[in-house]
C-alpha cells in the first residue's frame, strides 16, 4: 500500500509538529516498526467505511511518521559492527555492482546470514537499502538541476525509465515532478 499526501497538506502537518513553515522533504520512510505498520493498516482497513473521526487519526498517524523519521536519533545499542561497515559500502560507489555474495566475503560469513542480520539490524534487505541509497542521491541531483538521465547514470540505474521506475515507487512521483517541485 502507498499513502499518497497532498504536499500542502504535509506543510501544514509538519508546521503543526516543528511550528515551522518551511517543509522538510523526508528521504526515506520505513514501517518497520510494528505499532506504525499496524496502525497504517488499520487506517487503510478502516478507510472506506469514511468514519468521521478519520481525518483526525490520519493527521495523528502522519505526526507519528514525521516524529520518528525525522526525529534526532536516540543512542541505543547499535547493530553488529559488520553490519555498519556493509552499510557504508552499500551507500557508496552506488554506480557499481555489488552483489550479496561480495559482501558477504567481506563480512565473513554465509549470504544467508548476512541477509538475515542486515534485515533485523534495518528492517530492510540489502538490496532495498541499496536502492534508497539510489533514490536519495537522485533526490540530491535533481535538486542541483542535473537532467534525470543524467541522474540515472550518476545513481548506478540502467537507464533513465529504470531510474523513474524505482523513484515513483518509492517516493510517489516521478523524478521530474520532484525536480519541478524540490529543486
Amino acid at each position: 500500500l502507498v499513502l499518497y499526501i497532498d504536499p500542502a497538506w504535509c506543510t501544514n502537518a509538519q508546521a503543526d509538529v516543528w511550528q515551522n513553515q518551511q517543509f522538510i522533504p523526508v528521504d526515506e520512510i520505513s514501517l518497520a516498526h510494528d505499532r506504525l505498520y499496524r496502525k497504517f493498516m488499520a487506517l487503510a482497513h478502516d478507510f472506506p467505511a469514511g468514519r468521521a473521526s478519520m481525518q483526525e487519526e490520519l493527521s495523528a498517524f502522519v505526526r507519528a511518521i514525521f516524529l520518528r523519521a525525522c526525529a534526532p536519533e536516540t543512542k541505543t545499542p547499535g547493530p553488529l559492527p559488520h553490519i555498519e561497515a556493509i552499510k557504508k559500502d552499500l551507500a557508496r560507489n552506488l554506480e557499481q555492482s555489488l552483489p550479496l555474495e561480495q559482501l558477504a566475503r567481506n563480512a565473513q560469513c554465509n549470504p544467508y546470514t548476512l541477509l538475515r542480520q542486515f534485515k533485523k539490524a534495518t528492517g530492510i534487505t540489502p538490496h532495498a537499502f541499496r536502492l534508497n541509497c539510489r533514490i536519495s542521491k537522485a533526490k540530491k541531483l535533481l535538486r542541483t538541476g542535473l537532467e534525470p538521465a543524467t541522474v540515472a547514470v550518476c545513481c548506478g540505474f540502467f537507464d533513465q525509465s529504470h531510474l523513474h521506475r524505482h523513484f515513483k515507487a518509492l517516493t510517489t512521483i516521478t523524478p521530474g515532478e520532484y525536480q519541478r517541485n524540490f529543486a
